[in-house]
């Protein structure tokens, strides 16, 4: 959702969570229960815009990878083979 509006995704670092996330470049990760690391993004997001402001282009050239278009045309050469 958060890609959507393209802001930053917090999560932790549960399995298949992670696969979509690039640390410090699409959002942010941080060990599971460990409110420390949490408080310290949360900060990050709050005090240093321009980080933000990287991180989101980063998203916009993320999302693009994950449109329909791109998806069909990597499926079709591969259900061709």
């Amino acid at each position: 959702m958060a890609y959507h509006f393209n802001k930053p995704v917090i999560i932790s670092n549960l399995k298949g969570l992670v696969d979509l996330v690039d640390h410090n470049h699409t959002g942010y990760i941080f060990k599971n229960k460990n409110v420390n690391e949490l408080t310290e993004i949360l900060s990050v997001c709050i005090k240093k815009y321009d980080k933000i402001e990287f991180i989101n282009e980063n998203i916009i050239k993320f999302k693009h990878q994950l449109s329909t278009k791109i998806f069909v045309d990597e499926l079709i050469p591969f259900l061709n083979e």
